[in-house]
């Protein structure tokens, strides 16, 4: 069985597709389950965005009903087809948000919240120019004990089912630090993994949406080796895809990758709980 629970679509600024096109590419690629995961982001100091047919609004506004009753919708429509459609979401973590994050995850029946980090100083980490601007003026003996930081507080104090992409700040800072550079600091992920298994939470293998053979993955490979260690007890697999076409990339790869890693197959949600 073959799952892709991270992806995105055009309610995303950064996304473009309706949730409709991500199923139906979701059945081409041959996917069993999905989770439809736009970004829900509300740091303060940003200027968030979400677009509902085409236009783009706050946030902070009520899209959220219209996009779980279309996610509800396309459920009971690819059912009888064999596609199991989840209603998730993807919550940006920054400590100023945690009420906020507290009370959107109980407004409406979500089968899986995953939290990420994706910001500091309010700066994007995953965003090309933004990134690479902040990366160039904090050195990486700065910027990545900080950023483990931030993830260990999300994992310890936010209600999320999933860990996305660990070490997203590998995105845009690699060109810059160097690889073998970040790979040494792999171990300073430790506690942040050590938190997500104390608290029995999944850790997300995202392919970046590329294949696998291109050796990219968030968790790195040295970050995912601490992982069985550490004690982390599940795992799901993301494409992050932001475009139809992108679904399901390097997805069978990363379910074979886990099973290597010792970590069982990935784990699935509904209603919130992991399936035995």
């Amino acid at each position: 069985m073959l799952c892709d629970y991270h992806l995105h679509c055009s309610y995303s600024v950064d996304a473009e597709g309706a949730c409709a096109e991500y199923c139906a590419a979701a059945a081409r690629a041959g996917l069993s389950e999905i989770a439809l995961t736009p970004h829900y982001d509300l740091d303060p100091y940003r200027t968030e965005r979400v677009v509902v047919d085409g236009r783009v609004q706050p946030m902070s506004g009520p899209w959220l009903d219209r996009y779980v009753a279309e996610v509800l919708e396309l459920r009971a429509q690819w059912a009888p087809r064999g596609l199991v459609v989840l209603l998730g979401l993807e919550v940006d973590y920054c400590p100023e948000v945690e009420p906020a994050i507290e009370r959107v995850v109980t407004l409406h029946p979500w089968d899986v919240v995953i939290g990420a980090v994706h910001n500091l100083d309010h700066v994007s980490l995953s965003a090309g120019g933004e990134a690479r601007s902040y990366f160039r003026a904090h050195p990486a003996e700065e910027v990545v004990p900080r950023f483990y930081a931030v993830a260990q507080r999300m994992v310890e104090r936010c209600p999320v089912d999933v860990v996305a992409h660990l070490d997203v700040f590998r995105r845009h800072s690699e060109a810059i630090y160097g690889t073998g550079a970040l790979d040494e600091m792999a171990p300073l992920a430790g506690p942040v993994l050590r938190a997500i298994a104390d608290r029995d939470l999944a850790l997300e293998i995202n392919t970046w949406a590329r294949p696998l053979a291109s050796g990219k993955t968030l968790p790195s490979a040295g970050v995912l080796q601490q992982a069985p260690s550490a004690g982390v007890r599940a795992v799901t697999v993301g494409s992050d895809a932001h475009r139809p076409g992108q679904v399901g990339i390097g997805v069978a790869e990363a379910t074979r990758l886990t099973q290597d890693l010792g970590l069982g197959p990935p784990v699935r949600f509904r209603e919130r709980r992991r399936l035995v």
